[in-house]
Formats: structure tokens, C-alpha cells, sequence
């Protein structure tokens, strides 16, 4: 019997939406504060603002299948 993996059966799924569920909240918090985010890109730290975060995280989720 084969069952589709559902992320409470991947523990490498959960992990990855938690971290979009914490992008997502530091977006939100950052443009409450009016501030840009620290992230990593391609080993790289930047700053960016996050309206940029947001378009990019879109634009990511819209090229998913």
C-alpha cells in the first residue's frame, strides 16, 4: 500500500514550510518596522528590502509545480 507523502510524513517537508512560514513573518515584521531583511543568497548575505523578499518569494511559488 502506497501513500502520498504529506508533510507531517516528511520531516524534510516540514522543515522547509517552517522556514517559509518564518520568511514570511520576518517580511511582515520588517515592513511593520519599516526596515530591510538580512538574508542569504547563494552564500551571500544582502540586504533587501521586503517588498523585494515578497516579489521573489511569489515569483518562486508561481514557477513551482
Amino acid at each position: 500500500m502506497t501513500t502520498a507523502n504529506t508533510v507531517q510524513d516528511d520531516p524534510a517537508q516540514a522543515a522547509l514550510a517552517a522556514l517559509r512560514r518564518a520568511g514570511l513573518r520576518a517580511a511582515q515584521d520588517a515592513l511593520r518596522a519599516n526596515t530591510h531583511m538580512v538574508v542569504s543568497r547563494n552564500g551571500k548575505v544582502e540586504h533587501i528590502s521586503p517588498h523585494d523578499y515578497l516579489r521573489d518569494r511569489e515569483k518562486r511559488a508561481a514557477e513551482s509545480p
